[in-house]
């Protein structure tokens, strides 16, 4: 018996709106799919956040010397936005690997029985 998920579908959905967790949605992984567009999110408003204070600085203060002090808003928030985008990246990408080992492994389990089915059988 064949999954109902199409490997096909699965990696449309991640070229098309993979980054914010689709095919993981489509393929029953709902918690990993809120966490990596969670993650997307977070680093767009991280990297959003660092920018209007560089650009705040620029306009209040005619310069940007005081932003790259290591220690500044906006180094942590630029720090912070990279890792964040460095995360998702990879996990995005392994994720082209991933579909096709959820789905064979979703394929593997489907004649497996649950714990109460088996109670019943032995009732």
């Amino acid at each position: 018996m064949q999954s109902e998920k199409s490997k096909l579908t699965a990696y449309l959905l991640w070229l098309a709106i993979g980054a914010f967790g689709a095919h993981r949605f489509y393929l029953g992984r709902v918690k990993s799919g809120i966490a990596l567009a969670v993650l997307l999110i977070g680093c767009i408003v991280v990297a959003s956040v660092g920018g209007y204070i560089l650009v705040q600085a620029i306009e209040n203060e005619g310069g940007v010397g005081d932003m790259v002090r290591p220690f500044s808003p906006y180094m942590i928030l630029s720090f912070t936005s990279g890792v964040l985008f460095l995360v998702w990246a990879v996990w995005y990408l392994l994720d082209l690997i991933f579909i096709n080992v959820m789905i064979n492994k979703d394929r593997k389990n489907e004649n497996a029985i649950s714990t109460k089915q088996a109670e019943k059988v032995f009732e």
